[in-house]
């Protein structure tokens, strides 16, 4: 079972339909500070006025289960994960074989990003500003800095500006 953190985060849990080990954990914070709380022994930062939705034995496209995060997937195709890194986390994964991986970072800048192997998974994880800016392009190259991507294909930077960033 999933112990749960208490009711003043906690806001609900919801089991995915055809599988009933996996469940969506959602904590909100409704203060106007960051509230820590703790979910199966792991702390688990809610920034202030926010919601954050932790998975629990969810499993991927690619064969591999999210046993736990402390913080959002992005993302998920064949061989990457990407993971909203910019507090200090963790992430536990289950590969196939049920080989399990911990994959734990320190805190990212906003516009900082690290790419993590965790078996034969990819793990990009993501500051805060730049899983913003995350684009998913049809081909399946992920870009991430723009603003917005442009009808002629072209990518508009913001005030802050790019750098433009991608990983096929």
């Amino acid at each position: 079972g999933i112990a749960t953190p208490d009711g003043a985060v906690l806001y609900r849990v919801r089991t995915v339909a055809d599988d009933p080990k996996a469940a969506w954990i959602f904590l909100r914070n409704l203060e106007a500070e960051r509230k820590t709380s703790t979910v199966n022994g792991w702390d688990v930062a809610v920034p202030a006025h926010d919601v954050a939705i932790l998975p629990w034995n969810v499993p991927l496209a690619n064969g591999w289960r999210l046993a736990f995060s402390a913080t959002e997937p992005l993302y998920q195709a064949d061989g990457l994960l990407v993971l909203k890194a910019g507090l200090p986390d963790m992430a536990i994964l289950v590969a196939p074989d049920g080989q399990r991986h911990e994959v734990a970072w320190d805190a990212l800048g906003e516009t900082v990003w690290t790419l993590r192997q965790a078996g034969g998974l990819r793990v990009l994880l993501l500051g805060a500003r730049c899983a913003d800016t995350l684009w998913i392009e049809a081909d399946g190259t992920l870009v991430w800095g723009p603003s917005a991507k442009l009808e002629d294909g072209r990518y508009c930077f913001g005030p802050e500006g790019g750098p433009l960033h991608h990983l096929a």
